[in-house]
């Protein structure tokens, strides 16, 4: 189930209430006293399955008496409706486990480049509006 997991939505409004948003199937939307947990549980586990092994389980937060509306059901299936995960501006990024900041990153590169000699070519160009970060953590770290 971890490789068709797509996101999951929480209820900012209620501790328990959450839609795991699965491909090609209908949603699961249930009710969980150990929500936090399971959620923290199932990021670590989507991190490690990950293609890269760095691609964060998107979480979305939504204030709502229910998450009805962002549930995929059999019927949506069948008519062809792929998500009804929120908007991305809904994504909650503090529950990411990888921290993306290309910026940063580009910059060490190129402070490491500019390093060589002058005479050397390091083959890499930096465009400037490609220009953004990455700083990952250590899930091992984590309590």
């Amino acid at each position: 189930m971890i490789k068709t997991l797509q996101g999951i939505t929480i209820n900012l409004s209620n501790n328990q209430e959450m839609v795991l948003h699965v491909s090609e199937e209908p949603d699961i939307r249930f009710m969980s006293q150990r929500r936090k947990t399971l959620i923290d549980t199932l990021k670590v586990i989507y991190l490690e399955h990950s293609k890269f092994k760095n691609e964060n389980l998107p979480i979305y937060g939504i204030k709502a008496t229910s998450l009805a509306a962002f549930e995929k059901t059999q019927n949506d299936c069948k008519k062809g409706i792929e998500t009804k995960e929120p908007e991305e501006h809904h994504r909650l990024e503090e529950e990411d486990l990888v921290k993306m900041n290309l910026d940063e990153a580009i910059c060490e590169l190129s402070e490491h480049s500019d390093e060589k000699s002058d005479n050397s070519s390091s083959g890499i160009e930096i465009k400037e509006e490609s220009k953004q970060t990455v700083n990952f953590i250590d899930i091992n770290e984590m309590g």
